[in-house]
């Protein structure tokens, strides 16, 4: 099923791995939650999911605040361009 995904995305000319694809469905499913709590979702270390994060936000497919809680976390959210792709994505499916 995710390779299905990773296929439509490369129909829209958004290029991701695997692991970029589950980090940005998991914010797509789940927003607003801190980077860690993302990191223990899809099994990949904090310093892995801060890549996966970087790429995906100069991607423009995700945005991180800092947490106004906590400043060492931040929060996860899909841009308006991740929710298009994220709905053009389950639009194929």
């Amino acid at each position: 099923m995710l390779y299905e995904r990773l296929a439509q995305l490369s129909a829209i000319n958004e290029d991701m791995t695997l692991l970029q694809l589950r980090t940005f469905l998991c914010v797509v499913c789940f927003p607003n939650r801190s980077q860690q709590w993302y990191a223990g979702r899809t099994g990949v270390g904090k310093s892995a999911m801060s890549r996966q994060v970087d790429r995906l936000s100069r991607m423009g497919l995700i945005s991180k605040r800092v947490d106004i809680d906590d400043r060492r976390n931040h929060r996860l959210s899909p841009t308006l361009r991740g929710v298009s792709v994220a709905n053009h994505i389950e639009g194929q499916s």
